[in-house]
């Protein structure tokens, strides 16, 4: 993964290793990989990735992952993963659109019903 600037510099790049999620998504695939060979051509995979980042101040990076998790990864500013967020909408799905109130540790997010839902974290 890698972080640029609005002028287009890179300003850090990493290789994600230890995070729960992307493990279990590489043995989903390895997994799934092993049937579609087995299956033939026809068979198709879906991958998970992220849909959308917003980037603090301070240069850390939020990004929310499978919206059928609505999960947000928060990066610091080297790259590390330093938090997870989980946001849970009982009534509503929530859309892979989000920003972050930075000073008011906020998160938003729009539900399916284009209603904007505020996450404390």
């Amino acid at each position: 993964m890698a972080k640029y600037s609005p002028d287009g510099e890179q300003e850090w790049s990493k290789q994600i290793k230890g995070v729960p999620e992307f493990d279990s998504k590489h043995e989903q695939f390895i997994s799934t990989m092993e049937r579609m060979t087995a299956g033939g051509s026809t068979n198709r995979i879906g991958l998970t990735y992220y849909y959308a980042g917003v980037s603090s101040p301070e240069g850390e990076l939020y990004l929310i992952a499978d919206p059928e998790e609505t999960e947000v990864h928060r990066f610091d500013a080297d790259g590390n993963l330093t938090h997870r967020y989980q946001l849970i909408a009982e009534e509503d799905d929530l859309q892979p659109i989000f920003d972050v109130d930075f000073e008011q540790n906020r998160i938003f997010v729009v539900s399916d019903d284009g209603d904007i839902r505020a996450y404390r974290f």
